[in-house]
């Protein structure tokens, strides 16, 4: 028993009962500090909730007062949607009498115009070496 009446002096002079309990009385101390900031974060967050509910709520009657009546928003809406129509219509009459040609032999040239001339020599000779087709300058826009 001499051995364990030893190492039970060692180990209360290694751990001082005094420092142990100034240690939980911090300890207790801290938990109590973060828990009054705890609720005041809370307290802080919730008017902070309040406030942008208010905002919110605020914004949406003025947005109501501001807004367009259901039925001028439909006649808006029907006449855009007509417009688009109408242009998608426009475009495809437009494109109805194109004719893309593949591997066309490109010039290699900097000069846009002597390109250009290079296609429009190549289409010509295609419609009339193969469809017998003679084709004036003024029936070709693009080349």
């Amino acid at each position: 028993m001499d051995r364990y009446a030893s190492i039970e002096k060692s180990l209360e002079s290694k751990c001082a009962l005094s420092e142990i309990t100034q240690l939980d009385m911090r300890i207790k101390q801290l938990e109590e500090k973060l828990g009054s900031l705890d609720n005041e974060l809370e307290s802080r967050l919730s008017s902070v909730e309040d406030h942008v509910k208010l905002n919110f709520m605020t914004a949406a009657a003025a947005e109501k007062e501001n807004a367009i009546p259901d039925e001028e928003l439909i006649k808006v809406v029907v006449q855009e949607e007509l417009n688009r129509k109408t242009a998608e219509e426009k475009d495809l009459e437009n494109r109805k009498r194109n004719i893309i040609i593949h591997r066309v032999p490109e010039k290699r040239s900097d000069s846009v115009v002597e390109r250009r001339q290079s296609n429009l020599t190549f289409v010509k000779d295609l419609l009339d070496g193969v469809f017998d087709m003679k084709l004036g300058d003024e029936k070709m826009l693009k080349c």
